[in-house]
């Protein structure tokens, strides 16, 4: 697992990095706070329609930096935030 030193990949529904936080220190799952501090980062994604298509896109990058043991909300640096009205469809043709 993450806490080993092994590559984790996992995914989780919930609208921002707060909630799932919150979902993560809190019953039923009740992880230590030091536990998903060690995850490196959470790339939030939403679902936005362009058109008459539903399409996904990746909202922001978060960097989890601390997690006060006990609060459900963390110190955060967000490196990547993209903003969905400037985002633009490329269709790619692969041969």
């Amino acid at each position: 697992g993450m806490a080993s030193g092994h590559p984790s990949f996992g995914t989780m529904h919930a609208g921002s990095v707060d909630t799932m936080i919150k979902r993560l220190v809190t019953p039923p799952i009740n992880l230590s706070a030091s536990l998903v501090e060690v995850m490196d980062a959470v790339v939030v994604m939403t679902q936005t329609k362009r058109g008459n298509k539903n399409i996904r896109r990746v909202k922001e990058v978060v960097e989890i930096v601390e997690i006060k043991e006990g609060k459900t909300s963390a110190a955060v640096n967000k490196p990547l935030f993209v903003p969905l009205l400037k985002c633009s469809l490329t269709p790619t043709v692969i041969p």
